[in-house]
């Protein structure tokens, strides 16, 4: 009876362990902030007169600022500001730790002098594409696990008493090497590639993601075009 149970226990054990390490092999966004992190996205915009031509780049600064509580759940603060341009953050992203969903977006803006500011919440566990602002935050759903297409149904505040309701499509894939041209820094490992389409065919936004890296290497949607230059 002791011999048996034994083998019963090792085998209990080896299906852990080989169950826990592909898990671990397939999870492709297991990385960490730390408070003080720091890195640069340059991003392009559609010309207002000419959807073929896109703006002069933009440089932002994004910095993670702290750890706080939003709702009850523990969350990443990231600063972002124009960088070389002044200290004061054009806006402030809440990242779930948990999950690392986008939990809230500060949006920071200054006209003769005046500041104002308009917070945006999300749902928890769905995609989020960037409005309102030309910085990016286009948020996929983690962990990035190559092969896994899942449904998202997206409530969107209209007014104050009206919602939208909208199905993404959120596809992961395996994308390979990908032209140094396009991403703009020399990678040595493979690229996971994430797409969230709306029900429509339309891209909300498409990403690259290097598993080791605190930011996509490269993304894009309707209104513009954003790299990853340092981290």
């Amino acid at each position: 009876m002791g011999g048996y149970t034994c083998r019963l226990l090792y085998l209990a054990l080896l299906l852990f362990f080989t169950c826990t390490f592909n898990a671990a092999g397939e999870d492709s966004s297991d990385f960490e902030w730390k408070v003080g992190d720091i890195w640069l996205i340059k991003a392009v915009y559609h010309s207002d007169l000419d959807e073929d031509k896109w703006s002069p780049p933009l440089l932002w600064e994004y910095k993670v600022a702290g750890l706080t509580l939003h709702e009850n759940e523990n969350c990443y603060l990231v600063e972002v500001r124009r960088h070389n341009r002044g200290k004061e953050p054009c806006a402030r992203l809440l990242y779930r730790q948990s999950g690392r969903s986008l939990a809230s977006v500060e949006i920071i803006k200054t006209r003769r002098n005046i500041k104002t500011s308009q917070v945006i919440n999300y749902n928890k566990g769905v995609p989020v594409q960037t409005e309102q602002s030309l910085i990016p935050f286009d948020t996929p759903v983690f962990p990035l696990v190559p092969g896994l297409s899942v449904d998202y149904r997206v409530r969107k505040k209209v007014t104050e008493s009206l919602y939208a309701l909208k199905r993404i499509k959120q596809t992961v894939s395996r994308a390979g090497r990908m032209d140094d041209d396009l991403i703009g820094l020399e990678i040595d490992a493979d690229l996971i590639e994430v797409k969230c389409i709306s029900e429509n065919g339309s891209t909300f936004f498409t990403q690259y993601w290097d598993t080791n890296r605190p930011w996509p290497l490269y993304g894009e949607n309707s209104n513009m075009k954003y790299w990853l230059v340092k981290d």
